[in-house]
């Protein structure tokens, strides 16, 4: 039961990855302001980044024209690490076309450091092993992550 509710609530994550959220998008340049990543070792560099606070959760995404996109949430509060696992308020979402693979939970495996969060900005690193919803095959493994988004 729990396995199936972390699914769903990390699933509800996926549309915000295909549409984003804020209205700050910046150039994919993480020094400047974007986010950057390896996606099963091939490199990501996004073409948009969008970071947003709503009900207490940072929100994440970040995509481009060539239809792969990253998207994770985490508490708003301070600068940290988070580890996902059981009762850790973090999950993840990855799309490429129209697979998708989720991280949350009892499900998958991976850290985010959040290293600046304040009212205009939040910054950090990350790696997940991503694992498949239905109807996508296979594990993912995100690795080098990298961002720096304006809200």
């Amino acid at each position: 039961m729990l396995r199936t509710r972390t699914v769903l609530r990390i699933a509800a994550l996926v549309p915000f990855l295909l549409v984003g959220c804020g209205d700050d998008p910046l150039v994919p340049n993480v020094g400047n302001g974007g986010l950057t990543a390896e996606i099963d070792g091939q490199s990501f560099v996004a073409q948009f980044a969008t970071a947003s606070i709503l009900a207490g959760q940072v929100f994440v995404n970040a995509g481009g024209s060539d239809q792969r996109a990253i998207g994770f949430q985490f508490p708003d509060g301070a600068t940290t690490s988070y580890t996902i696992g059981t009762g850790n308020p973090i999950s993840v979402g990855v799309t490429i076309g129209t697979d998708s693979w989720l991280a949350g939970g009892t499900v998958g495996s991976g850290t985010l450091n959040v290293t600046v969060l304040t009212t205009e900005r939040v910054e950090g690193t990350f790696s997940f092993i991503v694992e498949p919803s239905p109807g996508s095959t296979g594990t993912l493994s995100v690795t080098n992550g990298q961002f720096a988004i304006a809200f």
